[in-house]
């Protein structure tokens, strides 16, 4: 639609200055000239301004793009660091969550969807990981209280099976998400 516009207000800002050299030659219209002049002249002004404004405004949502890119990028190296260490650690989205708050996600176009997709992985994994912990731990205090099974064991087998059944499926969206970040042309 800028694009449209901008040409818009070229053709017409032509259309001015070739009206403006029209009046120049005739001699019957040597009074417009005075007042037509300066409206083309401000009006080449204004179309000026705004084809400026319009390659500013393009310039900062490039910038931003790259900032949330390299922002969400770094992001994803510290998850998948985390994720491999199998420390049962909740895995942090500050960087998804700014871009979400930020309404900058519009900057992603289609590529919003495929890292919103691995990003809800992400929080689904952390939910369920939450839930776990809150399970383990009541677990943990009704084993050590009943003293029939060792506490650190089942932990670890509950943390186990949990972990073998996401590993490779949220890994493989992250580093897709990390493969997706490093292709993304700005």
């Amino acid at each position: 639609m800028y694009i449209h516009m901008t040409i818009f207000w070229i053709t017409l800002s032509l259309i001015g200055v070739i009206v403006f050299i029209l009046q120049m030659i005739s001699s019957t219209w040597d009074f417009l000239s005075v007042i037509i002049g300066p409206l083309i002249g401000a009006f080449a002004g204004v179309v000026l301004g705004v084809i400026a404004n319009e390659l500013w405004r393009r310039r900062l949502a490039r910038h931003r793009k790259l900032f949330f890119k390299n922002l969400l990028l770094t992001e994803i190296n510290r998850l998948i660091k985390i994720y491999e260490e199998d420390k049962y650690e909740l895995l942090p989205i500050d960087g998804w969550s700014s871009l979400l708050n930020s309404g900058d996600i519009a900057l992603f176009k289609d590529d919003a969807t495929k890292l919103n997709e691995t990003y809800s992985e992400i929080q689904w994994y952390n939910s369920e990981l939450k839930i776990l912990r809150a399970t383990v731990e009541r677990e943990y205090i009704e084993i050590r209280d009943s003293k029939e099974v060792e506490p650190k064991t089942r932990r670890s087998e509950i943390l186990r099976k949990f972990t073998s059944e996401r590993k490779t499926d949220l890994l493989e969206k992250m580093l897709g998400a990390k493969k997706l970040l490093n292709q993304m042309d700005i």
